[in-house]
């Protein structure tokens, strides 16, 4: 996180906007870079829904859909418990 904040600091210091993005991945990085999207103010735009592809994701929580837009859940952290 504190990596990808300096990024976008930098980022804003030269008028570069971001996209924050994903691969298919658990819904533990999602949350953790929709946080960082919401967080960066030059992160204009994200592709964050990896976890969509997962047939068997061990995390629950973290993210949800509302509206068509991705919003984090009002949990503790990232809001995502893992089921191993």
């Amino acid at each position: 996180m504190l990596a990808g904040l300096a990024i976008g600091r930098r980022a804003a210091v030269a008028g570069i906007g971001l996209m924050i993005g994903c691969n298919d991945e658990s819904r533990i990085s999602i949350a953790a870079g929709l946080h960082l999207a919401l967080a960066c103010p030059s992160a204009g735009r994200a592709d964050l829904d990896g976890h969509l592809d997962l047939q068997d994701d061990v995390a629950r929580g973290g993210v949800r859909f509302r509206d068509g837009f991705l919003e984090a859940v009002e949990e503790p952290g990232l809001g995502v418990s893992a089921e191993f």
